[in-house]
Order: structure tokens, then sequence, then C-alpha cells
């Protein structure tokens, strides 16, 4: 999910899915539900090469048990194993939030190992949320500033959106890279409405250049942004 924008004072239920994947495309599927009043969702879309270990998956919290959640944990094994600890890139694909006046919520990956990770999804500030979906790719740490760049950037408060360029790190791709960004943490206030949107793409082979923000009425403490740049 790159992008989401709801009405305020209502919950706030969004999703993306792709039904369907064959060799000639996909469709997607974004939806809002459970009284939410969505204006609008938009997504990012990344296909991967064959030609490198990457361990992709969606982790979702439905059939835990439990009515809601302030934080989440799943242990994640990879069907390869590594060569070393890789580098584990998270991010959201549907959130199901009703109560507070703050939607709280992020997701990353912690204990990383050659052979799994835990990944996590939390709230904070005594916030909670009824169910999540998010989707996670780990890729080489050898490749790391090399055919594969990451990160995670935050914007805080009602920041409005602005462009950024700046270098890749590590050493310049041979080729311009395919681009990738995705909304990994979120915090809202209930009150107005959630209105959050970013974008990267490489003008170049040495070059990032990403915008995220807020706009209009939308009141947000921070969220933070999952970037991927691959060869």
């Amino acid at each position: 999910m790159s992008s989401a924008d709801a009405e305020a004072n209502k919950p706030r239920c969004l999703s993306l899915a792709f039904p369907e994947v064959n060799a000639g495309g996909f469709n997607v599927q974004a939806a809002s539900f459970g009284g939410c009043r969505g204006f609008g969702i938009g997504c990012n879309w990344l296909t991967l090469p064959e030609d490198l270990h990457l361990e992709s998956g969606m982790i979702h919290t439905y059939g835990g048990g439990r009515a809601d959640y302030d934080s989440y944990t799943q242990h994640v094994f990879f069907s390869q194993s590594f060569a070393s600890p890789p580098k584990v890139c998270i991010w959201i694909q549907e959130f199901e939030w009703y109560g507070g006046d703050f939607l709280s919520m992020k997701c990353f990956a912690v204990d990383v190992n050659c052979h799994s990770f835990h990944l996590k999804i939390d709230s904070w500030a005594g916030r909670r949320f009824k169910n999540a979906r998010v989707q996670y790719l780990a890729y080489p740490a050898e490749e790391d500033g090399k055919r594969v760049k990451s990160g995670r950037n935050t914007v805080v408060r009602s920041q409005k959106e602005l462009t950024h360029r700046y270098p890749f790190y590590g050493q310049p791709f041979q080729n311009t890279p395919s681009t990738f960004i995705a909304i990994s943490e979120m915090d809202f206030n209930g009150n107005r409405n959630l209105r959050l949107r970013c974008s990267a793409n490489a003008p170049n082979n040495r070059e990032l250049e990403w915008s995220y923000g807020t706009w209009d009425n939308s009141d947000m403490d921070h969220a933070e942004v999952q970037w991927i740049a691959i060869e």
C-alpha cells in the first residue's frame, strides 16, 4: 500500500489483494470494509529477478484467536537458508482498526538469522488493532548496496508532500533499477482524515527520487515508508 485516504471519525479498514497472478499479468483488488469510507488506495508492484535468492511472503493476524492486538509476532522460516542473515523489508497491505483516537501501527523484523526471523506488527500508547496483513521480502546481505538497496524513511507531524533526490548508497547499479515503495508505519489522529501517500523512482542508475507526506486536513504524528531498488 503506497497511499491511503479514509474519512475521519469512522473505522479505518483498507485492503489490497491480488486475487489472480499469471505470466501475462495480474489483478489488483482494493477495498474498504467494516464501516470505513475509503476515498482512495494506491499500491506499487515489483517483479523479482530469478537469478537472485529472494524470499517473500504474506503474514496476517486472522484466525489468531484474539479479539484485537497491541502486538502480534510470527516466526517465519525461509524455504532456503541464506549464507548469512539477510536484509528483510516489510510493509502493510491491509489494516482493520476500530477503536481509539489514533491509528498507530508498525511492522518490522527482529531476530533475523540465516534460517528465519520474527515478523512483528505492533501498536503503542495503549492502542489496539483488530487485524492486519503485511508482506515481506528478504534478500542476501552480500547483495546489499550492490544489486539490491533498501531503506526506511520517516516523515513527522503534518508534513506535506516533499520530493527528495539523493544518491544510492553502495556502488552504483550497472543499469537503472526497478523501484518499490510502500507504507510500513502510521500514527494518525482518527478525528481527521487519514491521508498519506508515497512514491519512488530511479531516474538513473545512481539516484533515487522519492516523495511522501500528507495533504489537506490530515493530522499525522509520524509515518514510515519502506523502499526497495533492485536490478
